[in-house]
């Protein structure tokens, strides 16, 4: 039955998407949507050294997003769903989907702010994984933020969401978690466009099923929830009309009231640059130095990232465009289980190329191939690996 109501929802949005394409426009101008289908080969599915396996899949996802404004009210409403199927592994199939609904609400056009809700589910990244296995995380969201700007040009704010994550995989269900955050701050916005913001954020995140650990001669449950104190800045800024400047830069401070082996304190940021180097090409790099991420969903707490991002896109002609990325990054899991017994912790240099075209062949429809490689060195036994990916994509969309 979930089978039959997934796949009506999918074929329902499909259908939406390819009907868009030839609506009237006065009815696209508070709807969107999109169909898409793609197939790719992948010379190493699990990730792995030492069980190598290449396989093919299928992906097939659509997506609609609608809104409405009412006087100095919007409310809006997205859903994006996909279904992935594998030729050989049939194991590893799964359904993901992102659905939001929100309202941007105003007192006056000076006092305001949003709420919204959201439903996410999507599968852990199979090189976060040892085992061939698929586990998909459910993630609950609801958030609410407000402004109020008391001078032309600055405006305070403040915010607070709470979420609630899942784990579909019996064996990992140990690291569900809940999360509470706060945060409170200003914005400078002067007349040009850009912005920058000071805030300041507290995040308290609970594990309600203890870890265990086994230490010699005895096993203990461990408390893996912290508090997350951070100062930091953001900015948006149009340097020049060809140069554009985005990040935030803050300092953390993560404290386990249990597991003081997993704290962290320091500098974290994200910053990217945009250039529009000619008419027909254009430059983006980011670097970043953060904590936690997507490996939060498979290893106890996280990872400390370092990386670097480079893409450049050439409009080759009016309907087609190249693209290219490299992306570098290092993994140090100092705050995993080794942290408990004085090991070295376990770090990870990951790379990744990726070169593409697309290509529109109709309005609003595009064709695209891709072709990307991936390479891994750890400090783990059997923990690097070698992958490679290419991919056709046709997307329609209105």
């Amino acid at each position: 039955m979930k089978n039959i109501i997934f796949y009506s929802i999918l074929s329902g949005l499909a259908t939406m998407a390819v009907s868009a394409v030839a609506a009237p426009e006065d009815e696209g101008d508070r709807f969107v949507a999109y169909g898409q289908a793609g197939y790719t080969h992948d010379s190493n599915i699990t990730r792995s050294a030492q069980r190598v396996q290449a396989d093919s899949m299928r992906a097939l996802a659509a997506g609609v997003k609608w809104w409405m404004p009412v006087s100095l009210q919007r409310f809006d409403a997205k859903l994006d769903a996909q279904d992935v199927r594998y030729h050989s592994l049939t194991g590893l199939n799964y359904r993901s989907h992102q659905g939001e609904v929100g309202w941007d609400w105003r007192i006056t056009p000076n006092a305001g702010g949003r709420l919204s809700w959201a439903n996410s589910r999507r599968p852990v990244e199979l090189r976060y994984l040892d085992l061939a296995e698929r586990d998909v995380t459910n993630v609950n969201r609801i958030s609410g933020t407000g402004f109020y700007r008391f001078m032309p040009e600055w405006q305070v704010e403040a915010g607070a969401n709470r979420s609630k994550t899942e784990h579909t995989l019996n064996s990992r269900r140990v690291l569900n978690y809940d999360v509470d955050q706060y945060s409170a701050g200003f914005r400078y916005l002067p007349a040009t466009g850009s912005s920058v913001g000071l805030t300041y954020s507290r995040l308290n995140a609970k594990y309600p099923n203890q870890q265990a650990i086994v230490f010699p001669g005895s096993a203990q449950g461990i408390d893996a929830g912290y508090r997350q104190d951070e100062v930091g800045v953001s900015v948006d800024w149009q340097v020049t009309g060809l140069t554009s400047l985005q990040g935030n830069v803050g300092h953390v401070r993560r404290t386990h009231p249990q597991v003081t082996a997993r704290d962290y304190a320091g500098y974290t940021g994200r910053l990217g640059l945009r250039h529009q180097l000619t008419g027909k090409i254009r430059l983006q790099g980011t670097m970043w130095r953060e904590i936690g991420g997507d490996e939060q969903s498979a290893y106890f707490n996280y990872a400390l990232r370092n990386g670097i991002r480079i893409e450049p896109f050439w409009a080759l002609s009016p309907k087609v465009q190249a693209r290219m990325s490299w992306q570098y990054e290092r993994l140090s899991y100092a705050a995993g289980n080794q942290g408990l017994f004085n090991i070295d912790p376990r770090v990870n240099r990951e790379s990744q190329f990726t070169i593409g075209l697309d290509y529109e062949w109709m309005r609003n429809s595009t064709i695209s191939l891709s072709f990307s490689k991936e390479h891994r060195d750890s400090t783990v036994e059997n923990g690097d690996y070698d992958a490679n990916t290419a991919g056709l994509t046709i997307r329609a969309s209105y």
